[in-house]
């Protein structure tokens, strides 16, 4: 067996080490352009599941934020609206400000665009629960706790500030829930009609004075809104 030759400086053994990859990538070419496609696989597979991830995290986080708005509101029971229902109008404002980030309308823009999307999708393959069905659960409860409220402040201090505070809350989330149903009926009556006022600009959250009257803009200003 013949004998290795001997490599007497550095620069041949780098040409040495340069022909030798070069042999080995000859001989395994396939066997290493496949190891760089599953690897690139790979990566990208670890890619799309590290996103999904962070989105069903983002979501698990606002969905849990949610439910501790809701808790706080339906902790405000009957003792605590007959020891004092003008602070927990306050309560159930500072829950509406939460979950709406102090901008109703903008609120309902984020969630029917998300409806209209979905109501395009095959009945079959979408999911089965309206996008709109989680603000239907927080803000139908709302509504009729602070109908209740309201009621008690007024038997109790007639037409005070109190009585203006919680009616200006109530009305709030009136427009709200009516703005939700009225795009709920659109589109049970089918043939494209909430698609067809969506893409007008005429339903009832698009209007500008009802955009401006949620988010607590009132007089003159309202007709210049356009928040």
């Amino acid at each position: 067996m013949p004998r290795p030759k001997k490599l007497h400086n550095e620069r041949q053994r780098r040409q040495a080490a340069r022909i030798n990859s070069a042999k080995y990538y000859a001989r395994n070419r396939e066997r290493i352009k496949q190891h760089k496609r599953d690897v690139r696989a790979h990566l990208k597979e670890a890619e799309a599941q590290s996103r999904k991830e962070r989105h069903e995290r983002r979501l698990r986080e606002k969905e849990e934020q949610h439910r501790r708005n809701l808790k706080q509101a339906h902790l405000i029971g009957d003792t605590e609206r007959k020891k004092s229902p003008i602070w927990s109008i306050r309560c159930l404002a500072n829950v509406v400000h939460k979950e709406t980030n102090g901008n109703a309308a903008h609120l309902l823009d984020r969630y029917v665009e998300r409806f209209l999307r979905w109501s395009e999708l095959d009945a079959f393959t979408r999911q089965p629960v309206s996008p709109l069905a989680p603000l239907f659960g927080t803000f139908r409860p709302l509504l009729e706790t602070v109908e209740q409220l309201s009621e008690d402040i007024l038997q109790a201090q007639g037409c005070s500030n109190e009585y203006s505070e919680a009616s200006s809350l109530y009305s709030t989330l009136m427009r709200i829930v009516d703005a939700l149903e009225q795009v709920e009926l659109l589109y049970s009556n089918g043939t494209g009609t909430f698609g067809q006022k969506y893409s007008e600009g005429a339903l009832l959250f698009q209007q500008q004075l009802w955009r401006a009257a949620v988010n607590g803009v009132k007089g003159l200003a309202a007709w210049s809104y356009t928040g």
